[in-house]
């Protein structure tokens, strides 16, 4: 299976797609806490590739760009790079350490 962003390879992916209950908790003046939560869930999607500059580039310009992931099938749209971070491992290749968020607002 492949892995893509907007139609954008992401070579060698290794991913864990991570859901995360949403809490909000407000201190009140009496000193108890107040919670508020809801059914829905954040989707955080951190994912290492493995890159050639050329797919690198390709990578760096969906930076902003709200699009479908496809992880081996799987589509989660509406999603963001929100962090990118890349080292180089050798003269050909590049490490690329991607973070995705799912818009579930839409």
């Amino acid at each position: 299976m492949s892995s893509t962003f907007s139609g954008v390879s992401l070579p060698h992916a290794k991913y864990e797609v991570q859901t995360k209950p949403i809490v909000q908790k407000a201190r009140l003046i009496s000193a108890k806490m107040k919670l508020q939560t809801t059914t829905e869930v954040d989707y955080i999607i951190p994912i290492i590739c493995l890159c050639t500059a050329a797919e690198k580039t390709n990578i760096i310009a969906l930076i902003g760009t709200f699009a479908t992931l496809i992880l081996d099938g799987t589509e989660y749209t509406n999603c963001v790079i929100q962090s990118y971070k890349s080292k180089e491992i050798s003269p050909i290749y590049h490490e690329v350490n991607l973070t995705f968020w799912k818009d579930t607002s839409l």
